[in-house]
C-alpha cells in the first residue's frame, strides 16, 4: 500500500538515526515502528482494554525515556 504520510521534524531525525544505525530502509524501519508501537497499544490476548485500565501499572523513581533518549542511547552502544 502506497499512502502519503508527513513526519514532523523529530520524528523524520528519529527514522533516518534508526535507518543510519540499522542500514534498514525507510520503508522498513515506518513498518518496523510503527507495528511495535500498535502492538504495544493493544490489550493482552485474553485481556480486554478495561482489563489492561484496571491493571496496577509499575512504580518506579525514575522518570520514563521518551523515545528519543532511547534512540540515543541506542546509538551510543553501537
Amino acid at each position: 500500500m502506497r499512502i502519503t504520510v508527513t513526519l514532523d521534524p523529530d520524528v523524520d531525525l528519529m527514522v533516518r538515526e534508526r535507518m543510519a544505525s540499522s542500514g534498514a530502509t525507510f520503508k522498513a524501519v515506518v513498518n518496523e515502528v510503527m507495528r511495535g508501537g500498535i502492538a504495544a497499544s493493544m490489550p493482552a490476548p485474553g485481556t480486554t482494554a478495561h482489563d489492561q485500565a484496571q491493571m496496577p501499572q509499575a512504580k518506579t523513581n525514575q522518570p520514563q525515556k521518551n523515545q528519543a533518549e532511547l534512540n540515543q542511547a541506542e546509538l551510543n552502544q553501537a
